[in-house]
């Protein structure tokens, strides 16, 4: 069946409709475009190519223009192209396009995408309105393509509302939206969850669709593993510093080191059997890398699954432990203030013993 081509113009406007055809190059035979033709020819015109026949050689192609003019006083007109094809290798074929000129008060949307930082997905965008014909209510479109267009028709001027969203918004992204007039004339009712249009005269107008990255986590978890009697002696502490080589955006003192791997870092004391210490870390530039160090006491064995630096991507949460093992044998191991008064009592004892002795 027939292609149907469609373009909508304001009042008094000129529409421009384009088909191209191509010669296959596998077969290293020239086509030719013979003739094409207008069934009407009273609105549309043809304007290139200027003259027929038209030689497409192997590989190449030609494309055919046609504009079309609101003749006043109607909604609709069509017209019929017809196009004869050949090659030497093939009969003659009638390619035939069916032309729609809608004519009309006319919106156009122009919607642009962008990541931060850069990211080739695809996005689904839509539009939404109160009134009128959207031709098309969703698109796909990357941060790479040029730009998709949505048109609306046959709506009331100054009565027309439209929002245009992404949906659904791209996992470990966040939205953000700037509405804006290239020369329509509306109301910019906001721009929160969308680019939001109110009041539309007409024109042509434009919405910027921007996807920031969420930032990244990183969770540092401590366990105590406690082997033996006495282990309520045990002093239940360490300075974990946790290191990312993106700003630490969210920690209790954090600090640039400044250094040649522009290192972000931040210390937690962190106490009892079980604890967690989390940063959280800018990754608009893109990924960030983390890993984390402690400082315990010389009779402490420490296991840390956390000395890795470790990718982050945008978004994402990551998490590691450090477990510090303590065993007793016998004698349970006591805490920096127990071993200080355990010093004081020896050392008590021995000046007594002395005394004793002399």
């Amino acid at each position: 069946s027939p292609e149907t081509l469609t373009t909508t113009v304001p009042t008094g406007g000129t529409g421009t409709f384009h088909v191209t055809f191509t010669e296959n190059a596998d077969e290293g035979i020239n086509g030719e475009l013979i003739i094409c033709e207008l069934d009407d020819g009273s609105v549309f015109s043809i304007t290139s190519p200027d003259s027929f026949p038209v030689v497409i050689p192997a590989g190449g192609s030609v494309g055919v223009w046609v504009e079309g003019t609101d003749p006043g006083d109607v909604e609709v007109i069509e017209d019929v192209l017809r196009c004869t094809y050949s090659d030497s290798d093939s009969e003659s074929t009638d390619v035939l396009y069916n032309l729609v000129l809608q004519i009309g008060e006319v919106a156009t949307f122009f919607v642009t995408k962008d990541f931060i930082p850069d990211n080739p997905m695809d996005v689904e965008v839509f539009i939404s309105c109160n009134d009128g014909l959207p031709l098309t209510n969703s698109q796909v479109i990357t941060e790479d393509s040029d730009g998709v267009t949505f048109v609306v028709t046959q709506f009331t001027p100054g009565n027309l509302d439209c929002e245009i969203t992404e949906f659904p918004v791209p996992p470990g992204f966040a939205d953000s939206y700037v509405a804006g007039a290239v020369d329509g004339v509306a109301d910019f009712i906001g721009n929160i969850g969308g680019c939001q249009f109110g009041g539309v005269v007409g024109g042509d107008f434009a919405c910027g669709v921007t996807n920031p990255a969420d930032d990244s986590t990183y969770t540092v978890t401590k366990i105590w593993d406690v082997i033996g009697t006495g282990g309520e002696q045990v002093d239940e502490m360490a300075y974990v510093t946790i290191y990312c080589d993106q700003e630490i955006l969210s920690a209790p003192g954090a600090y640039s080191t400044g250094g040649s791997d522009n290192d972000w870092w931040a210390t937690f004391i962190m106490y009892g059997v079980s604890d967690t210490a989390t940063v959280v870390v800018d990754s608009t530039d893109g990924i960030a890398r983390c890993y984390a160090s402690e400082n315990v006491e010389s009779w402490v064995e420490s296991e840390n699954l956390c000395s890795d630096r470790h990718a982050i991507l945008p978004g994402e949460h990551y998490g590691c432990t450090i477990t510090n093992t303590v065993f007793f044998e016998g004698i349970p191991t006591l805490n920096r203030y127990s071993l200080a008064l355990l010093a004081l009592l020896m050392l008590g004892v021995g000046m007594v013993g002395f005394r004793r002795f002399s």
